[in-house]
């Protein structure tokens, strides 16, 4: 009855290792967790432990698995002979092992597992809402399609938003989800310090016979010059944009058709500490049985499919101006809005190249270096940052 209750049956006396699974977190739980010196299915021999209890095994398995699938009948989808069956997506075992890429190196192992398990249905739990990673990501895209195609500049004060159509669950407001945002990374300890004569490489294309070797020059350009939209800003707002690299400094303007000859290399460097949001910290998606991650295993997946969308490249033919709204209005929230846990504002974001897929960029919110006499901007390029040094390359 204990069994039955629990969803799968023992296997008794068996002990597997680590190399017998293919899922990283399982294999980590086995050598954590070792008691045997050998293994019951490979045959794998040691001095010291390698092979943990199959029946903890299982525990962990039937644990990731709950998390996001059960029992039609517990998770109250509809039945309906005349229909043919299920009214909605079931699967059975072996399928939902294909499901969620469970396998083994072993064929007895599989089928131990399977046997303890039986055949039986199963489908998402909570199977009206989407799954929370996803509704997260559903979030995103609806605050992309309101930015982008219902409003720009009045969506944090927008009532009554339609329906979203899965399920007909409510949207999410737009303004919250960057709040949530917020919560986010405040919670997966993104929000960085970085130390003063921290590098940036900036780099300009040009022809043979120019020369650009001045802050002015190789910086943010003039507020009147600001005339295209990037990523992270829109026309009329320049800001500082480098790379943690030279070569990804070269990569982000030469990736498009035109193919320049030269180009100047400025190296900055900061004046003092800086608090950046870095989203290249964002640790790689937890598998569904790693136990430690559980609680968090949605929002890190959501993060990680945010940062691809927001770091795709974009082809600028015009409708970059479009495209790149979500992405502004992000930046726009931490740069003005956003505190960290001590109250402190940004000075920037770090985020993955989207040309080159080693390289790191940033955009510090840091605008041109002009003149104030009386009272000049400590927001400005050259209060911020110094030029240490200015290369000229040709390319190949």
């Amino acid at each position: 009855m204990e069994e039955q209750e629990r969803g799968w049956y023992s296997i008794d006396d068996k002990f597997a290792c680590a190399d017998c699974f293919e899922d990283p977190d399982i294999q980590s739980f086995i050598r954590d967790n070792a008691v045997e010196l050998e293994c019951s299915y490979c045959g794998a021999k040691s001095d010291e432990p390698i092979a943990a209890d199959m029946n903890d095994v299982m525990q962990l398995i039937m644990d990731g698995i709950h998390r996001e699938w059960g029992d039609p009948n517990n998770e109250g989808m509809s039945y309906e002979s005349r229909e043919g069956g299920w009214l909605g997506r079931v699967l059975d075992s072996s399928e939902l092992f294909f499901e969620i890429g469970f396998g083994t190196a072993v064929d007895e192992l599989y089928w131990d597992i399977y046997g303890s398990i039986q055949d039986r249905q199963w489908c998402q739990r909570d199977l009206y809402r989407l799954l929370p990673q996803k509704e997260l990501m559903s979030d995103w895209e609806h605050f992309c399609q309101v930015v982008m195609h219902e409003t720009r500049f009045v969506f944090y004060k927008m009532a009554g938003e339609s329906d979203r159509h899965y399920g007909g669950q409510p949207p999410t407001p737009a303004h919250v989800i960057l709040d949530a945002l917020a919560r986010f990374v405040i919670e997966l300890g993104l929000i960085v310090t970085i130390p003063a004569k921290k590098a940036f490489y900036r780099a300009r294309v040009h022809d043979e016979d120019r020369k650009f070797c001045t802050m002015e020059e190789l910086g943010p350009p003039p507020n009147n010059l600001a005339r295209f939209s990037n990523r992270m800003s829109p026309a009329g707002i320049p800001m500082f944009y480098g790379s943690e690299s030279k070569n990804t400094a070269i990569k982000e303007i030469t990736h498009e058709d035109r193919k320049p000859k030269f180009a100047t290399i400025g190296t900055f460097a900061t004046k003092e500490e800086l608090r950046l949001l870095d989203l290249t910290r964002t640790p790689a998606d937890p598998g569904l049985f790693d136990r430690d991650m559980h609680d968090i295993r949605p929002i890190i997946m959501f993060l990680n499919a945010f940062i691809d969308d927001l770091t795709r490249p974009i082809i600028k033919d015009g409708r970059e101006h479009i495209e790149y709204v979500p992405s502004q209005i992000v930046t726009e929230y931490f740069r003005h809005l956003f505190r960290d846990e001590d109250g402190n504002p940004l000075h920037g974001i770090l985020f993955p190249s989207a040309v080159d897929p080693e390289g790191k960029s940033c955009v510090l919110f840091f605008g041109p270096a002009e003149d104030h006499e009386f009272f000049p901007d400590e927001n400005a390029v050259n209060q911020r940052m110094s030029l240490e040094e200015v290369e000229k390359l040709l390319l190949e």
